[in-house]
């Protein structure tokens, strides 16, 4: 965390290097993030240009951050919401039904199976959308609670509650089909 502190002080007195380290460190990471929030890739390439084009722009003004990487995904999240919902006003004339937005399956598991991926894939979808994203900065970005409650804009006790309900409905609908895979091995 001072390593993320001491570099975004670097790049906010106008340090290139400093810029491009961030960049290369947290570009991977931000499309990672960004494919669970946005799944049309030029689209999601086009909101982290934005981001890192806006943060050099405005470098200057930028209060200091505790890590560099939760601010960067929280800022990406702000831009693709806008992003949406810019285009769905533009749909909206022209469609009378709501576009719902929907996040892509975050657990992997049981590689081999595809019939237990494909109801994993259905009880995640069954997760609220604030859960799933919770889910996935947890375990797939490896974000601290109080990284997530700063991309999330929800409080430490928020985000716990909201992984441990997500934790606990997995565990609830998928106890059944974890004894079936262990019956079918058997076999």
């Amino acid at each position: 965390m001072e390593d993320d502190a001491a570099l975004w002080r670097a790049f906010k007195k106008g340090d290139r290097k400093a810029y491009e380290q961030i960049f290369d460190e947290y570009f991977p990471a931000m499309r990672q993030y960004g494919r669970s929030l946005q799944p049309d890739k030029e689209v999601l390439n086009d909101c982290i240009q934005d981001v890192f084009l806006k943060i050099w722009q405005s470098k200057e003004n930028l209060s200091d951050v505790i890590s560099i990487k939760a601010y960067l995904f929280r800022a990406l999240k702000m831009r693709l919401i806008t992003v949406q919902e810019k285009e769905l006003q533009k749909t909206a004339v022209f469609e009378k039904e709501p576009v719902e937005l929907s996040y892509e399956s975050f657990l992997v598991a049981w590689q081999d199976d595809e019939e237990a991926k494909q109801k994993l894939a259905r009880v995640v979808q069954k997760l609220t959308k604030r859960q799933q994203e919770a889910i996935h900065l947890r375990f797939y970005e490896q974000m601290e609670y109080e990284q997530i409650g700063q991309v999330m804009q929800v409080s430490y006790q928020g985000v716990r509650n909201l992984i441990y309900h997500a934790l606990k409905f997995l565990r609830e609908n998928l106890a059944a089909m974890l004894l079936w895979l262990m019956c079918l091995q058997q076999y």
